[in-house]
């Protein structure tokens, strides 16, 4: 599978261990944020909402958690099905809601901003 930045796929993902939406900020390294069925309490400013009106893959509206960086196996990668693509409204959302939070490392900021633009 070839990674594309904003690309959503299913995955397992062994810390959890079970399978989980995520999306590519970075195909080289690979590196992902998660998509939850419900905000993050701990990081509520960090959130952003997924709809199933625009991802009808998902059971109901979801949040990407931008506060935490993953990174999943590449054997897993390889397994994972592609489900969707980010819309360039999404993907400066996003860009907006990193830059405001100070979750990230700025090293990581500044790559979801070279990444997510254009």
């Amino acid at each position: 599978m070839t990674l594309k930045h904003g690309d959503i796929l299913h995955a397992y993902c062994a810390f959890i261990p079970d399978y989980k939406y995520v999306v590519c900020i970075c195909s080289k390294t690979p590196l992902f944020f998660l998509i939850n069925s419900k905000p993050r309490k701990s990081t509520p400013d960090a959130q952003v909402i997924i709809e199933k009106k625009e991802f009808p893959f998902l059971d109901h509206d979801s949040y990407i958690n931008t506060a935490t960086i993953i990174t999943i196996y590449p054997n897993e990668i390889n397994k994972a099905k592609e489900i969707g693509h980010l819309s360039k409204i999404k993907k400066a959302e996003i860009v907006k809601i990193v830059k405001q939070c100070g979750y990230l490392t700025p090293k990581h900021k500044e790559l979801i901003e070279n990444n997510f633009q254009g």
